[in-house]
Protein backbone atom coordinates (compact mmCIF):
# COMPACT_ATOMS: atom_id res chain seq x y z
CA UNK A 1 0.00 0.00 0.00
CA UNK A 2 1.39 3.38 -1.01
CA UNK A 3 1.87 5.85 1.82
CA UNK A 4 1.88 8.84 -0.55
CA UNK A 5 -0.25 9.78 -3.51
CA UNK A 6 0.74 11.77 -6.57
CA UNK A 7 -1.13 12.24 -9.82
CA UNK A 8 -4.30 10.68 -11.18
CA UNK A 9 -4.92 7.79 -13.52
CA UNK A 10 -8.56 8.63 -14.25
CA UNK A 11 -11.67 10.54 -13.26
CA UNK A 12 -15.06 8.92 -13.75
CA UNK A 13 -18.57 10.41 -13.63
CA UNK A 14 -22.07 8.99 -13.77
CA UNK A 15 -25.62 9.23 -12.54
CA UNK A 16 -26.26 9.17 -8.80
CA UNK A 17 -27.86 5.89 -7.68
CA UNK A 18 -31.64 5.82 -7.37
CA UNK A 19 -31.38 5.47 -3.57
CA UNK A 20 -29.21 8.63 -3.35
CA UNK A 21 -25.95 6.76 -2.85
CA UNK A 22 -22.97 6.70 -5.21
CA UNK A 23 -23.72 5.68 -8.76
CA UNK A 24 -22.25 2.40 -9.93
CA UNK A 25 -22.25 3.00 -13.69
CA UNK A 26 -19.46 5.50 -14.23
CA UNK A 27 -17.61 6.50 -17.39
CA UNK A 28 -14.13 7.97 -17.74
CA UNK A 29 -14.34 11.69 -18.49
CA UNK A 30 -11.55 11.58 -21.07
CA UNK A 31 -8.14 13.18 -21.14
CA UNK A 32 -7.34 15.52 -18.27
CA UNK A 33 -5.05 18.45 -19.08
CA UNK A 34 -1.78 18.08 -17.17
CA UNK A 35 -1.54 19.93 -13.87
CA UNK A 36 -5.24 20.88 -13.65
CA UNK A 37 -6.75 18.18 -11.41
CA UNK A 38 -7.14 19.11 -7.76
CA UNK A 39 -9.25 18.14 -4.76
CA UNK A 40 -9.32 21.08 -2.38
CA UNK A 41 -11.13 22.29 0.70
CA UNK A 42 -11.78 25.95 1.45
CA UNK A 43 -10.87 27.30 4.86
CA UNK A 44 -13.42 26.58 7.57
CA UNK A 45 -15.67 29.51 8.47
CA UNK A 46 -15.24 30.41 12.13
CA UNK A 47 -17.69 32.72 13.92
CA UNK A 48 -16.67 33.88 17.37
CA UNK A 49 -19.23 35.31 19.80
CA UNK A 50 -18.14 37.71 22.55
CA UNK A 51 -19.71 39.40 25.52
CA UNK A 52 -18.96 42.96 26.57
CA UNK A 53 -17.48 41.65 29.79
CA UNK A 54 -14.67 39.33 28.60
CA UNK A 55 -12.02 39.48 25.87
CA UNK A 56 -12.31 35.76 25.10
CA UNK A 57 -15.21 34.33 23.12
CA UNK A 58 -17.98 32.57 25.00
CA UNK A 59 -18.97 30.54 21.89
CA UNK A 60 -17.14 29.58 18.72
CA UNK A 61 -19.16 28.13 15.82
CA UNK A 62 -17.31 26.37 12.98
CA UNK A 63 -18.69 25.60 9.55
CA UNK A 64 -16.80 23.11 7.37
CA UNK A 65 -15.08 24.55 4.32
CA UNK A 66 -16.53 23.65 0.93
CA UNK A 67 -14.87 20.71 -0.88
CA UNK A 68 -14.37 20.89 -4.62
CA UNK A 69 -12.78 18.87 -7.37
CA UNK A 70 -11.44 20.89 -10.28
CA UNK A 71 -10.00 19.61 -13.53
CA UNK A 72 -9.78 20.53 -17.19
CA UNK A 73 -10.72 18.09 -19.94
CA UNK A 74 -9.42 18.27 -23.48
CA UNK A 75 -11.97 15.83 -24.90
CA UNK A 76 -14.41 18.20 -26.60
CA UNK A 77 -16.49 15.70 -28.54
CA UNK A 78 -20.16 16.77 -28.56
CA UNK A 79 -21.13 13.86 -26.29
CA UNK A 80 -18.57 15.03 -23.70
CA UNK A 81 -19.80 18.62 -23.92
CA UNK A 82 -23.30 17.38 -23.04
CA UNK A 83 -21.89 15.59 -19.98
CA UNK A 84 -20.23 18.74 -18.62
CA UNK A 85 -22.27 21.61 -20.09
CA UNK A 86 -25.69 20.16 -20.84
CA UNK A 87 -27.43 20.67 -24.14
CA UNK A 88 -27.81 18.00 -26.79
CA UNK A 89 -25.62 16.16 -29.28
CA UNK A 90 -26.55 14.47 -32.51
CA UNK A 91 -25.02 12.71 -35.45
CA UNK A 92 -21.71 10.92 -35.93
CA UNK A 93 -18.38 11.55 -37.58
CA UNK A 94 -18.02 14.90 -39.34
CA UNK A 95 -21.73 15.62 -38.76
CA UNK A 96 -21.40 15.20 -34.95
CA UNK A 97 -22.93 18.34 -33.39
CA UNK A 98 -23.47 19.91 -29.97
CA UNK A 99 -26.25 22.39 -29.28
CA UNK A 100 -25.66 24.40 -26.12
CA UNK A 101 -28.46 24.76 -23.56
CA UNK A 102 -30.36 28.04 -23.32
CA UNK A 103 -29.69 28.32 -19.57
CA UNK A 104 -27.17 26.87 -17.13
CA UNK A 105 -28.30 23.30 -16.41
CA UNK A 106 -28.40 21.74 -12.97
CA UNK A 107 -26.04 18.77 -13.26
CA UNK A 108 -25.46 16.47 -10.28
CA UNK A 109 -23.27 13.39 -10.69
CA UNK A 110 -21.24 10.83 -8.80
CA UNK A 111 -17.47 11.29 -9.18
CA UNK A 112 -14.72 8.74 -8.70
CA UNK A 113 -11.07 9.74 -8.83
CA UNK A 114 -8.38 7.08 -9.04
CA UNK A 115 -4.79 8.06 -8.31
CA UNK A 116 -1.70 6.51 -9.85
CA UNK A 117 -1.26 4.51 -6.63
CA UNK A 118 -4.87 3.20 -6.90
CA UNK A 119 -6.29 5.28 -4.09
CA UNK A 120 -9.92 6.08 -4.88
CA UNK A 121 -11.92 9.12 -3.87
CA UNK A 122 -15.66 8.62 -4.32
CA UNK A 123 -18.03 11.57 -4.13
CA UNK A 124 -21.61 10.23 -4.24
CA UNK A 125 -23.18 13.61 -5.07
CA UNK A 126 -21.50 16.61 -6.67
CA UNK A 127 -22.83 19.72 -8.38
CA UNK A 128 -21.08 20.11 -11.74
CA UNK A 129 -20.41 23.57 -13.16
CA UNK A 130 -18.31 23.78 -16.29
CA UNK A 131 -17.20 26.35 -18.80
CA UNK A 132 -15.58 26.33 -22.20
CA UNK A 133 -11.98 27.56 -22.23
CA UNK A 134 -11.19 27.39 -25.91
CA UNK A 135 -8.19 29.47 -26.93
CA UNK A 136 -8.33 29.48 -30.71
CA UNK A 137 -4.60 30.06 -31.19
CA UNK A 138 -2.80 27.57 -33.41
CA UNK A 139 -0.54 26.38 -30.59
CA UNK A 140 -3.40 25.96 -28.11
CA UNK A 141 -5.92 23.20 -27.44
CA UNK A 142 -9.66 23.37 -26.73
CA UNK A 143 -10.55 22.75 -23.08
CA UNK A 144 -13.51 22.53 -20.72
CA UNK A 145 -12.91 23.63 -17.12
CA UNK A 146 -14.92 21.51 -14.69
CA UNK A 147 -15.70 22.29 -11.05
CA UNK A 148 -17.51 19.69 -8.96
CA UNK A 149 -18.74 20.82 -5.54
CA UNK A 150 -19.26 18.08 -2.95
CA UNK A 151 -22.87 17.94 -1.73
CA UNK A 152 -24.56 15.99 1.07
CA UNK A 153 -25.79 12.66 -0.32
CA UNK A 154 -29.53 12.06 -0.08
CA UNK A 155 -29.00 8.45 1.06
CA UNK A 156 -28.94 8.18 4.86
CA UNK A 157 -25.63 7.33 6.55
CA UNK A 158 -23.61 8.00 3.37
CA UNK A 159 -20.45 10.06 3.70
CA UNK A 160 -20.00 12.99 1.27
CA UNK A 161 -16.47 11.71 0.47
CA UNK A 162 -15.04 8.21 0.77
CA UNK A 163 -11.29 7.63 0.38
CA UNK A 164 -10.19 4.04 -0.12
CA UNK A 165 -6.53 3.06 0.10
CA UNK A 166 -5.54 0.28 -2.28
Amino acid sequence: MAKYSSGISKIEMGAIAGDGGPGLTLATVGDIYEGTAEFIQEDHAVTEHYSEIADDPFLIVTKKGKLTVKFTVVDVLPSQLVLFLGGTSAGTGPAFTWDSPLTVPSIEQTLKITTRENYTIVIPRAKILSKISWNLGKTEVAKVDVEATVMTPTKAATAPVKLTLA
